[in-house]
């Protein structure tokens, strides 16, 4: 064979494959990832990396991206029943935003992100609450919000979660202490 006919096999050979490659990248869906989203990709079912926003296309279906939305979320607990350190009945709704911190995290750990973690804020409310006096002053509202933000974020943190912007916005109290022993004087 004269090198002229070689350089024409390996050339049709090269061409053959490109456009075999180019038909099988047309099978794989581009993925798009906007601004307020990050994607979490997996090679062979293993976490590689986080990605930004952009346009990804994957080169083999090997390579997963999975989307995970990254905006706050508000929500409002209302009308949480407990009982402060001096066992009186207390009520106390709050607002809040619920947000991502780690996509990866958040992605493999649940299903439903804000739906699994309500519960927690919900518990993790009523727990810190619970240790202290309720006082019905605006400078007890605030450290409240201080303190079940620190601590709902303790919790949530195992989930890639996370609480901001919290606000107490109804807090009462029925205090007193209970004296159900004593009868009529």
């Amino acid at each position: 064979m004269a090198p002229s006919d070689i350089s024409a096999t390996i050339l049709v050979t090269l061409v053959v494959l490109v456009l075999a490659f180019l038909w099988n990248m047309r099978k794989i869906k581009r993925v798009y990832i906007t601004d307020y989203m990050r994607g979490v990709r997996y090679v062979k079912g293993s976490f590689r990396d986080v990605l930004g926003p952009g346009s990804y296309q994957p080169f083999t279906r090997r390579v997963t991206i999975e989307r995970v939305d990254m905006r706050p979320v508000p929500f409002v607990l209302e009308r949480i029943f407990y009982r402060d350190a001096l066992q009186s009945d207390a009520v106390v709704s709050v607002g809040a935003q619920l947000l991502v911190s780690d996509p990866h995290v958040a992605s493999t750990m649940s299903e439903d992100k804000v739906g699994d973690s309500i519960p927690i804020v919900r518990d993790t409310l009523r727990s810190v609450l619970s240790r202290g006096i309720t006082d019905e002053s605006p400078e007890f509202r605030v450290k409240a919000a201080e303190d079940i933000t620190s601590a709902a974020n303790a919790e949530l943190s195992k989930f890639g979660m996370k609480i901001s912007n919290v606000e107490v916005t109804e807090l009462s109290s029925r205090s007193g202490f209970r004296n159900d022993t004593a009868g009529p004087n």
